[in-house]
């Protein structure tokens, strides 16, 4: 193919990325900086504080602890199931997402029955 033509390709994806992932986070992190006054105000007062910057570390640190948690089970694990045979693949990977389901399912009929 021409590189015109791989160009087109790439060019639906990079629209639905700017629409759907970079225009969001413009306006919403946009906000921050000018209101109510233009400048760096809102996160100087932010981090001046010393209960949210607590809660702000705290925060940070959690999600760092589960990623490093998640990393370390996970690597092992998704490096076995790739040295399983097809079928034992696919059993590991719906019992993985197995949870994922159930947990969909029980948001789904709370909705439900708590619209009544």
């Amino acid at each position: 193919m021409k590189k015109t033509t791989w160009l087109c390709f790439l060019f639906v994806p990079a629209f639905l990325v700017f629409c759907f992932l970079i225009i969001p986070m413009i306006v919403s992190i946009l906000p921050t900086f000018t209101s109510p006054s233009v400048g760096l105000g809102n996160y100087i007062e932010f981090f001046s504080d010393e209960f949210t910057r607590n809660i702000f570390y705290r925060s940070l640190r959690l999600s760092l602890i589960t990623t490093i948690i998640c990393v370390v089970i996970g690597m092992p694990v998704s490096y076995c199931i790739s040295l399983m045979g097809e079928r034992k693949k696919r059993v590991l990977n719906s019992l993985i997402r197995l949870p994922r389901m159930g947990i969909d399912l029980v948001v789904k009929v709370h909705c439900e029955y708590s619209s009544e």
